[in-house]
């Protein structure tokens, strides 16, 4: 039998007193610190769900500590609903979780209901009487909810309080926070949260198409374990295809609700196995090392041993240390701070009491001494109030009591009519000039009309009333100016192109390159010259209706895809995205089919102007059955809101405004007569920083008769 060297010996002894140990202790450190961080994982888990759990019940307590205090605040005795109603109207507009509060009696008949602001043209008084939250609510005197349901992509929830012995509030509350903290929950790529009700249904989850559907998720082993247990803890599972999942689980127990977490366990456990691999790797370099080590330190003792007797000595053990690494993984807390809102609504309403009663001393005051005049009016068009100008203004006697009178008694025009009407409905000011009969000239009064204090429910309008006799003069002087100049200077303009030609084209005589050069900025020059020239003349025709209209059968639609394709090089040159949008099929319409394509042509330039490289620009149609709809829609710097009303008037443009290219400030004008000849109407919104959008509406068909000239 052959003998070992006494040098593998050494090596095998060093090997067995340094690698060995190093494989128990790497190993059973190795499975603590994966037992430890799959609990730090699963402990991150479950507070999250925690977190939203507690949420859920912070949202009902809020909502209970709210009605609460308008229960409280109204006390025992009749119902005083102008009281109430302003105090659940604050309450709305201090809390954009409420939806729409109403007074429902035993019938289920809806008294009264104040709503938030964006729901105004949807919501009218129901009958409540067939509602299940209301029924149970009737039937327990205690207050009861409803299931969520979707309103848009928006889960809701209805709440029904008893007020008083004869009277519900009806609530509608909105889960949207609850709904985003559900979306924006996100643990790695796989990792969600989503709540179920006591059914096991799913009521929100990333995915709003399986919310809305209500999804069967009682098959959930996490789903199971908060039904069944109603207390927080997590799991690992299997699921039906295989794949293994951990999570975490958090009863509500405000709604009965269960809020869950899931991770593919893969993923979650991700830093483990890579712990796992990063500890066999350095056990093996360990290993690696310690022979190597273990090797040349047997050579070493070894060596001179063998060399001076060639006997095998045994060495003593030796040892290193090796390194271990632990990762550490920081678990940050997070906090929902509420406000205290009952105690703040109290202060703010004492406040805003105390301001209003100062102000309207202050209001008063000033009202009776500016020079315009001023008439609040309630809806009915009964004037409340009027200062001190409205009666010379309106060539009234001057000691005539108007308090009580109907404003259209007091200023028979149908113009003060159709502004008290359409105001209902705007939200900004109506704005409408009319001429008064003077004994020497007419005057020309401007009438202003907006709603009355929008934010605490409208009651009235308020008319500002101002003499621009002089400015109209003045206006018109100028325009008279204008034109006869420009007039004048369009035929030596077109004589000046004319012999431009001449000379470009080499008639005259031949000429050297930069002469051509610069009769070629000459020619632009003039070309930009004579074009202002005729956009001038242009609105000059409109408004005197010497303009006339070509009413023939259009494709609506073909004129937009045209205009977009003659700008598309501008588009791409600026690298900006051009879509149009057809909601249904538009058919036929009769109008001008140049004036309508010169319409959509100055409406897409003026935004290419203003829409920075990586924009977009859409163009719509609607189709509202009389009449067709479009619009142009950019994402451009967007314009401060004094100059939506007026960007339609002639040479007005945006001061410091950023666009690419300026014009004469015509095209807008222009554009504004061309509709207002089709009997059809043109306004902008935009805000600053957000872009802009135009719209027209214009009749489907002009019968000739009432065909309109600019």
């Amino acid at each position: 039998m052959k003998k070992i060297k006494i040098i593998y010996k050494f090596l095998l002894v060093l090997l067995f007193i340094s690698a060995v140990p190093i494989i128990i202790v790497g190993s059973r450190l190795t499975k603590i610190n994966r037992e430890g961080l799959e609990d730090v994982i699963l402990e991150l888990h479950t507070r999250e769900a925690l977190a939203i759990a507690e949420q859920i019940g912070d949202h009902m307590r809020n909502l209970n500590e709210k009605i609460g205090f308008v229960i409280s605040a109204h006390g025992e005795g009749t119902i005083n609903w102008t009281l109430t109603s302003q105090i659940l109207q604050s309450l709305i507009a201090s809390s954009p979780e409420f939806r729409t509060v109403s007074g429902v009696n035993l019938k289920g008949a809806e008294l009264t209901k104040v709503f938030h602001p964006d729901l105004a043209d949807k919501v009218k008084l129901e009958n409540r009487s067939d509602d299940e939250t209301f029924i149970e609510a009737l039937a327990s005197g205690r207050y009861s909810v409803s299931s969520v349901y979707y309103e848009e992509d928006h889960p809701q929830i209805n709440i029904v309080y008893p007020f008083t012995s004869d009277i519900y509030l009806y609530i509608q509350t909105s889960l949207k926070d609850l709904s985003d903290r559900v979306r924006s929950t996100s643990i790695g790529s796989t990792g969600y949260a989503y709540i179920v009700d006591s059914s096991g249904r799913l009521i929100m989850h990333p995915d709003s198409e399986l919310a809305k559907e209500g999804t069967d998720f009682s098959d959930s082993p996490l789903v199971q374990e908060v039904m069944s247990r109603r207390l927080v803890g997590s799991k690992e599972y299997l699921t039906s295809d295989g794949r293994a999942v951990v999570g975490a689980y958090a009863p509500a127990s405000a709604l009965g609700w269960g809020v869950v977490i899931e991770q593919d366990k893969d993923e979650a456990y991700f830093t483990v196995e890579e712990m796992r691999k990063s500890a066999k790797i350095l056990l093996l370099f360990a290993i690696v090392f310690a022979i190597l080590i273990g090797y040349f330190l047997a050579q070493y003792i070894t060596g001179p041993i063998l060399k001076l007797t060639g006997a095998a000595r045994k060495i003593s053990e030796g040892s290193f240390d090796v390194e271990e690494i632990s990762s550490w993984l920081n678990s940050v807390k997070l906090k929902d701070e509420l406000a205290e809102l009952a105690s703040t609504f109290i202060t703010m309403t004492t406040d805003l009491e105390r301001y209003s009663d100062m102000q309207a001393d202050k209001l008063n005051a000033f009202l009776f001494s500016i020079n315009d005049g001023i008439i609040m009016t309630d809806y009915s068009g009964r004037v409340v109030m009027a200062n001190r100008m409205v009666t010379p203004l309106l060539n009234l006697p001057y000691d005539e009591e108007l308090s009580g009178k109907n404003i259209k008694d007091i200023i028979q025009r149908k113009e003060i009519e159709e502004s008290l009407e359409e105001v209902k409905t705007s939200e900004g000011t109506i704005v409408r000039e009319i001429e008064i009969p003077d004994l020497r000239d007419p005057k020309v009064l401007r009438l202003d009309t907006s709603l009355v204090s929008k934010q605490v429910g409208a009651s009235g309008a308020v008319t500002v009333i101002r003499d621009v006799t002089l400015e109209k003069q003045l206006e018109k002087m100028k325009e008279d100016f204008l034109h006869s100049i420009t007039h004048d200077l369009r035929s030596p303009m077109t004589s000046i192109r004319g012999f431009l030609e001449f000379l470009i084209d080499g008639t005259a005589g031949e000429l050297n390159e930069q002469q051509i050069e610069f009769l070629h900025i000459i020619d632009d020059s003039s070309k930009r010259l004579l074009n202002m020239i005729n956009n001038i003349l242009d609105v000059a025709k409109m408004e005197s209706g010497t303009m006339p209209l070509n009413r023939e059968e259009i494709d609506l639609a073909g004129e937009v895809r045209d205009a977009l394709k003659s700008l598309e090089g501008q588009a791409v040159k600026d690298n900006i995205e051009m879509i149009m949008q057809e909601e249904n099929k538009i058919g036929p319409i009769m109008a001008d089919p140049g004036l309508i394509h010169r319409v959509i042509i100055n409406l897409v330039s003026n935004s290419l102007k203003f829409t920075p490289e990586g924009g977009l620009i859409s163009v719509s149609i609607e189709d509202f059955t009389d009449e067709v709809e479009v619009a142009v829609r950019d994402t451009g710097q967007g314009m401060p809101e004094e100059y939506v009303d007026k960007i339609f008037e002639k040479f007005e443009q945006v001061k410091g405004s950023a666009g690419k290219r300026k014009g004469t400030g015509l095209g807008l004008t222009i554009t504004r007569l061309i509709i207002e000849a089709h009997g059809g109407r043109i306004w902008a919104e935009s805000k600053l920083g957000e872009g802009s959008k135009f719209m027209f509406r214009i009749p489907r068909d002009i019968p000739e008769a009432e065909d309109k000239n600019p």
